[in-house]
């Protein structure tokens, strides 16, 4: 199927190790086991046989140093975030609650402590431990939330691929 191409849920990196994810939808088991293959001979951790200890790449955003923030929603779970916690001692994991399909969609870094963010759909707690870490927020309009404005690909420092129906979005990440 088309999932099949966002490669980033099923696998992601900490540190030098390749986490092989728990997927939260059966038919996407054969990604997970790609990926696991991709991993052979390197650091890897492997959840695929962790029950309900679900990952998914979408919902894991680096923010800078050792800390990563983990979305808790339709597919990542608190028992994955667990799980991260557990073989990453040495890292910073902040549970991010939301409803959305991923994190991803809702908060993307877009440079060095800058960040696009829909408000409207993030704890406002985790907004503030941003800001008190000396985080810049854009805030994305809420109102292209439709059309995933948060969805941004980092390319480089304040560099950043979006889709140009996003126009209020975009302009706030020219400014």
């Amino acid at each position: 199927g088309k999932s099949a191409i966002f490669t980033r849920d099923p696998a992601y990196v900490v540190g030098t190790t390749l986490v092989v994810g728990r997927l939260g939808q059966q038919q996407r088991v054969y990604e997970s086991e790609s990926m696991r293959q991709i991993g052979q001979g390197r650091p890897t951790l492997d959840l695929t046989g962790e029950p309900g200890a679900v990952t998914e790449g979408g919902d894991i955003i680096f923010i800078g140093g050792k800390k990563l923030a983990v979305g808790i929603g339709q597919r990542t779970t608190a028992a994955g975030l667990e799980k991260l916690r557990q073989a990453f001692p040495d890292y910073e994991f902040i549970a991010v609650p939301h409803a959305d399909l991923h994190l991803d969609v809702l908060f993307t870094m877009v440079g060095e402590k800058k960040c696009l963010a829909d408000l409207s759909q993030l704890p406002e707690a985790f907004v503030t431990y941003l800001r008190n870490d000396g985080f810049t927020v854009i805030e994305a309009d809420p109102a292209e939330q439709p059309t995933l404005g948060c969805n941004v690909v980092c390319v480089g420092d304040n560099k950043v691929i979006a889709v140009k129906e996003n126009a209020a979005t975009n302009q706030r990440l020219r400014e």
